[in-house]
């Protein structure tokens, strides 16, 4: 790496993990300058993050002689700071009335998790399930990692 015009070099990079980091600089010097090093500890701190859920788009699929399926159910993890979709994490839709398990699904490279829903109850069960998440909407939750903290949840309905 080239000196700036002030003696000094620097470098960016993306690959140093959470937590703290001993970063070592060493100049093997020339025919005018001698060698030199220092060493210095970096910070990596986790990524806050923001989830927002889509407004629920429920699409009503018959299957079978007792189910349906609900389709429309999204939510797009980003880092909070920069704005960048952050894509593998797992995002878990809940029915807010009840807490009714729906279903999960992984953020996709736009940070973009979407699933839908199957509901094999009775006839009745499933209107009431279905009209319950029509009315109450449902929850998005993201679990935090080690590199992105925090539990966020939002809902939509």
């Amino acid at each position: 790496m080239a000196l700036s015009s002030s003696g000094t070099a620097a470098c960016t990079t993306s690959v140093l993990p959470v937590g703290s980091n001993t970063v070592n600089a060493t100049y093997s010097g020339d025919a005018n300058n001698a060698s030199s090093h220092g060493t210095t500890t970096q910070t990596v701190a986790t990524a806050t993050t923001t989830l927002t859920a889509a407004r629920a788009t429920v699409t009503l699929i018959r299957f079978g002689l007792a189910g349906v399926r609900v389709s429309g159910l999204s939510a797009t993890l980003t880092n909070r700071a920069t704005g960048a979709p952050i894509a593998g994490q797992t995002v878990t839709f809940t029915g807010r009335a009840g807490n009714q398990a729906l279903c999960s699904a992984v953020t996709d490279a736009n940070g973009t998790a979407s699933c839908t829903a199957a509901f094999n109850n009775s006839y009745a069960g499933n209107i009431l399930a279905v009209n319950n998440l029509v009315i109450f909407g449902y929850t998005a939750t993201y679990a935090p990692t080690a590199c992105y903290n925090g539990r966020v949840t939002l809902a939509a309905s």
